[in-house]
């Protein structure tokens, strides 16, 4: 028995082609066929994003619960992370995390799956190195507050042998499902893996992969997870 993830920032939908299109991030999710997918760069009524309200559009697009997290207030808008799950939602927290030059977070679901209980995690970090190793440290202070297995997903503006990652994997027991995967940003000519899925030790992966899109400026990545024999 296993359970798809995938984890994918949208960059509010705009392309590498300059197009803007939420219908089309909804396809390339559709496409992934995940049972739970943690986005980032997700627009609630900005202008340059037409006002579109995107967790509301693509819980409509996808037939899905979004839960949304805004981490950037901009008069009646805003911008943060999302988790689209099939699963039952039973608990949502919403974590603010040490800032720098924007407002970051972590958005925390905890879903009812085959696999027993969820805590999942969708998180974009910051641009700076010391504000990354702020960020992490109160990552794994949310990981290990209880005992329930635990799905990290986001875009962590930093490769899979940097000092802050490294710190987290250390602090939580946390695993890299994508150890050796491909690259992730940026969907034109990739060149990094900046973009991970992170397990507890009771799970493990089945698989990760990335999906090739012009959809975003990251690709997203799929893992299929299980219960660890």
């Amino acid at each position: 028995m296993s359970l798809r993830i995938a984890t994918y920032n949208i960059r509010g939908g705009l392309g590498m082609d300059d197009v803007r299109s939420l219908p089309r991030i909804a396809e390339v999710l559709h496409t992934l066929e995940a049972d739970i997918v943690c986005l980032q760069e997700v627009h609630q009524n900005l202008p340059w994003s037409g006002l579109a309200n995107q967790p509301r559009r693509l819980k409509h697009l996808l037939g899905s619960e979004v839960v949304f997290q805004r981490n950037l207030s901009l008069w009646f808008g805003g911008f943060g992370n999302a988790i689209v799950t099939k699963a039952p939602v039973l608990h949502v927290k919403r974590h603010a995390l040490p800032g720098g030059r924007e407002p970051r977070g972590c958005l925390e679901v905890r879903l009812q799956t085959n696999l027993g209980e969820l805590k999942v995690l969708s998180t974009h970090l910051g641009l700076s190195d010391g504000e990354r190793r702020r960020q992490v440290m109160r990552l794994a202070e949310i990981v290990n507050a209880d005992r329930t297995p635990v799905v990290l997903c986001g875009d962590f503006n930093e490769g899979p042998d940097a000092g802050n990652l490294q710190f987290l994997l250390e602090q939580t027991g946390l695993r890299d499902a994508g150890v050796g995967g491909d690259f992730t940003y940026s969907s034109d000519a990739p060149r990094a893996r900046i973009d991970f899925v992170l397990l507890s030790e009771t799970l493990s992966e089945d698989g990760l992969w990335v999906a090739p899109s012009i959809a975003s400026d990251h690709y997203p990545v799929i893992s299929n997870i299980k219960l660890r024999s």
